[in-house]
């Protein structure tokens, strides 16, 4: 990643959520990405939809259901939002984006990365 150049910045994925596809646009706007990073942030954000749809599914159904003999499960969905959390921010720190906080004394930014309004970490 690095500064991004007044560039138009590619669409999202169209199968990504709304919430998803903003996050994408934003993230455009303030990096370049190169395409293993594209790739990266596209499955990242994959990652955080179906985590998303699995919290719908727990919302809407429950933590648990009871199999014929009336012992109790978690849904599958519990799994599926746990491991899509995890993979979202694996792959979110695997891209290693500054961050704004100020808990950390130390930048956290390595490399190239920069922001559009900050100078370029070399």
């Amino acid at each position: 990643m690095s500064r991004q150049e007044p560039t138009a910045a590619p669409a999202a994925p169209r199968h990504l959520s709304s919430e998803a596809s903003e996050l994408w646009r934003t993230l455009h706007a303030d990096y370049t990405f190169e395409e293993h990073e594209r790739k990266t942030l596209k499955l990242a954000l994959e990652s955080w939809d179906r985590c998303q749809a699995a919290r719908r599914a727990i919302r809407r159904e429950g933590l648990v259901y009871h199999d014929r003999f009336g012992a109790p499960h978690a849904r599958p969905e519990v799994r599926i939002e746990q491991e899509s959390r995890g993979a979202w921010i694996r792959l979110m720190s695997a891209l290693r984006l500054p961050t704004d906080e100020p808990s950390s004394p130390q930048p956290r930014s390595r490399g190239r990365y920069a922001r559009n309004q900050g100078a370029v970490n070399a």
